[in-house]
């Protein structure tokens, strides 16, 4: 078994840029734990940080606008459909979070289902941007240098053709709440996609890659290991859910006024809502379901969202291209 990596993990060196990156802002571990960043390469307001075992955080991803996009998505879409069979474990558990939307994760969608069209298309742009306009394939294979090699290959981003939007799942926090150490039922196809919109969360995870077959064992193994990350509103966070085990330790009040004060953009999710994630994961319970397949089917998002969309994508590029002329 491999040996379990130092909390902080090695420094990697970052290419030639025409702009120096930037730092990433300090993070907020807990005690015991560890919280670094591998680099971060920022793009005019988004910042893409590599953190190891395969871990992408893209700050800054959604405006106001898209995030309001997401919640009205979340009610419009999923309220009247967001019962599953795992209800126990989230909606109806004392201090977990709810699930308010569901599509196509644990189970089929109902024939008067409206699919989630804003949320699968802005979880479609955010893949986009990570794996496409703003990745780095040398501090990608840099977050996985603390692992054996036979392990890496499991906690590889894939590339953007196998990150397509098979599933959303939409599950609110309060300020009481948190989520305990587990993996995704996905497994080996676990890589998702998390969309925050609200109040902070401090996410953590272990960096070990898990034995999927063990994925539903007891708690984490070597907890002091665990790296923490801070999630704004805004940003998105990519990771194997299914290999590495991982949980959201809390969800922190922000002094009103401050740039990190956004709980209240969850208030039409319900009294004491703080947070809303959207995950969007490339499995999916029917094939027919999947963004790319409802594309097909001639199902399309608003005009003005597809637009903005275009436009970020666009920026992106350039930025991408100001840091690393030679990409």
């Amino acid at each position: 078994p491999a040996a379990a990596p130092p909390a902080t993990a090695p420094p990697a060196t970052a290419p030639p840029a025409a702009v120096p990156p930037a730092a990433s802002p300090p993070e907020s571990p807990h005690a015991g734990q560890a919280s670094s960043s591998v680099l971060s390469v920022p793009a005019d307001n988004l910042e893409l940080d590599f953190f190891p075992s395969g871990v992408v955080r893209l700050r800054g991803a959604f405006d106001g606008m898209a995030q309001e996009a997401l919640v009205d998505s979340a009610l419009l879409a999923g309220f009247l459909h967001r019962t599953t069979r795992m209800d126990g474990v989230y909606t109806r558990a004392a201090g977990q979070p709810d699930i308010v939307a569901h599509w196509n994760y644990y189970s089929v969608p109902p024939d008067d289902q409206p699919p989630p069209l804003a949320a699968l298309e802005l979880s479609r742009h955010a893949l986009q941007l990570i794996r496409d306009r703003l990745w780095d394939a040398d501090l990608a294979e840099a977050a996985l240098t603390h692992l054996p090699e036979a392990e890496r290959a499991a906690l590889r981003v894939p590339p953007l053709s196998e990150l397509q939007v098979g599933s959303v799942l939409g599950i609110t926090y309060g300020f009481a709440d948190n989520m305990h150490w587990h993996t995704d039922m996905a497994a080996e196809a676990g890589w998702c996609a998390t969309l925050s919109i609200g109040a902070p969360a401090a996410f953590q995870y272990i960096p070990l890659p898990c034995d999927p077959a063990g994925r539903r064992g007891p708690a984490a193994r070597e907890p002091k290991s665990a790296v923490t990350l801070t999630l704004l509103s805004g940003d998105v966070l990519l990771f194997h859910g299914g290999r590495l085990q991982h949980r959201v330790v809390a969800i922190t009040p922000a002094e009103v006024g401050t740039p990190a004060d956004n709980a209240w953009r969850c208030t039409p999710l319900g009294a004491g809502v703080a947070r809303l994630v959207v995950q969007a994961r490339p499995f999916g319970a029917s094939a027919a379901h999947t963004y790319p397949a409802l594309l097909e089917a001639g199902y399309q998002c608003h005009d003005d969202l597809l637009e903005r969309g275009r436009t970020e994508l666009h920026r992106a590029t350039s930025a991408r291209r100001r840091l690393h002329p030679e990409a």
